[in-house]
C-alpha cells in the first residue's frame, strides 16, 4: 500500500469531517483547505517534473501554480485583503479545482504509461473537484452550502485516495499522482 496516499486520505477525510460538523470557525476551515490545497499543488508540480512532455503536463503546471498561488493568498488573506479580496482568493482556488478536476477526468494525472483506464472512482473524483471549483467561483462568501460542498468533496476524495492506495499495492494497480 502506498503510505503517502493513505496519509493524504486520512488528512482529507478529517478535513471533510471538520467541514461537515463545524460551522462557527470558518476562518480555520479556510486555512485548513488552503494548507491542503498547497500540499496538493506541490504534489502536482512534482508530477509535472517527473512527467515532462506528457499529455496534460502543461495544464497541470498551470493548475499547480494556480493552486500554490490560491493557497498562499488564502493563507495570507487577512494581510493582503486590500490587494486581493476573499472572493478573489476563493475564485482562484475554484479555478485550480476545475483545472485539476478536468485533468483527472481526462486521465492526465497518472504515472502509468499503459493505456488509460478510467475507473468510475476517478471520474467521480474529477467531477467532484470541478463541482467544488464551480461553487467556489460562484460563491461570494463562506456559506454553509460551500462548506458542505467542500466536506462532500473531501469525503469523496479521501475515500477514493484509500481505494487508489489499495489498488497501487496490487501488482497491476495504478494511482493518481495527486
Amino acid at each position: 500500500m502506498q503510505w503517502t496516499l493513505v496519509v493524504r486520505a486520512i488528512v482529507v477525510l478529517s478535513l471533510g469531517a471538520t467541514f461537515l460538523v463545524t460551522d462557527d470557525n470558518r476562518p480555520l476551515l479556510g486555512n485548513l483547505l488552503a494548507t491542503y490545497w498547497l500540499a496538493g499543488a506541490v504534489l502536482t508540480l512534482g508530477w509535472v517534473h517527473a512527467n515532462r512532455g506528457r499529455s496534460g503536463s502543461r495544464l497541470a503546471l498551470i493548475g499547480g501554480l494556480a493552486g500554490i498561488l490560491a493557497a498562499v493568498i488564502g493563507l495570507t488573506r487577512f494581510l493582503i485583503d486590500d490587494v486581493v479580496s476573499a472572493d478573489g482568493a476563493m475564485a482562484l482556488v475554484g479555478v485550480s479545482a476545475v483545472m485539476i478536476g478536468g485533468l483527472r477526468l481526462a486521465g492526465a494525472l497518472r504515472d502509468d504509461p499503459r493505456p488509460l483506464e478510467r475507473p468510475l472512482r476517478r471520474i467521480i473524483l474529477g467531477g467532484s473537484e470541478i463541482a467544488l471549483g464551480v461553487i467556489l467561483i460562484a460563491t461570494d462568501d463562506v456559506t454553509p452550502p460551500m462548506t458542505t460542498a467542500a466536506g462532500v468533496w473531501a469525503a469523496v476524495g479521501g475515500t477514493i485516495m484509500l481505494l487508489d492506495a489499495r489498488a497501487a499495492s496490487e501488482p497491476t494497480g495504478q494511482a493518481d499522482a495527486r
